[in-house]
């Protein structure tokens, strides 16, 4: 790595698999993150985000060889249950982005709506069910055909590419989180969200996110606290 360059590891869920009701969302355990961390305190140097300020705005203040900068995205509450003893306990700081919204209302971030619907929903009648609302709004939004959305899918226009996901996974993803227009993709991941998930969501917003004296607690005990934007909008579509 050369000098004065900075890694850094983005977390998102970390779950407790055996306790916990978001169990079924892509993430790390309890254990593996545990590894992680073990593994980047051995062959890395962890450092913390005011070096990264210190060294931007003085230049005089050189940052370490191998330097590691830990995030965690999302304002989750096991950020706050289950990975800050685990930092605190270890002398690191992690630096966790909140979308502010989660510190104003008692609502779900559509991005989290998606992995919901994602995880309650058969994929191919939540596919089909898709296909339906996108005809159901097309003149009111001057919409592409479904034969259009999907042959820009096929064809790569729209982003068709993940690690993890099947096409069908993907194609729903993408429609709902950039393809569809901005005020028509929340009311689809709302009606889609009522649909299939049963759950009241200002039961799910109070347990899915910290509240503001959680951070301010991680914040006087050394972690840093950063904005995520508001809504969790994809800012570069």
């Amino acid at each position: 790595m050369e000098e004065n360059q900075v890694k850094i590891v983005m977390y998102h869920h970390i779950i407790d698999s055996e306790n916990s009701r978001y169990s079924k969302f892509k993430g790390l355990t309890i254990e593996e993150f545990k590894v992680q961390l073990k593994y980047l305190k051995k062959n890395y140097n962890l450092i913390r985000m005011e070096d990264i300020f210190n060294y931007y705005m003085s230049r005089e203040n050189k940052l370490p060889e191998n330097a590691v900068l830990l995030t965690f995205d999302d304002n989750y509450r096991e950020h706050y249950d289950i990975v800050f003893p685990i930092l605190d306990e270890e002398d690191v700081q992690g630096s966790f982005f909140v979308p502010t919204i989660t510190l104003q209302k008692p609502v779900v971030l559509d991005v989290h709506k998606v992995h919901f619907l994602l995880i309650n929903a058969d994929i191919k009648k939540l596919h089909s069910d898709l296909l339906g609302m996108v005809n159901k709004y097309r003149k009111e939004y001057s919409l592409p055909s479904n034969n259009d959305y999907i042959k820009r899918f096929e064809s790569g226009l729209i982003k068709n590419t993940s690690r993890f996901d099947t096409n069908e996974v993907i194609f729903i993803k993408r429609m709902l989180q950039t393809e569809l227009p901005r005020q028509l993709r929340g009311i689809v991941i709302d009606e889609l969200f009522k649909r299939y998930v049963q759950d009241d969501e200002k039961v799910i917003a109070n347990e899915l996110y910290m509240n503001i004296n959680q951070l301010k607690f991680m914040n006087r005990k050394g972690m840093y606290i950063g904005p995520h934007g508001h809504n969790h909008y994809w800012l570069s579509e």
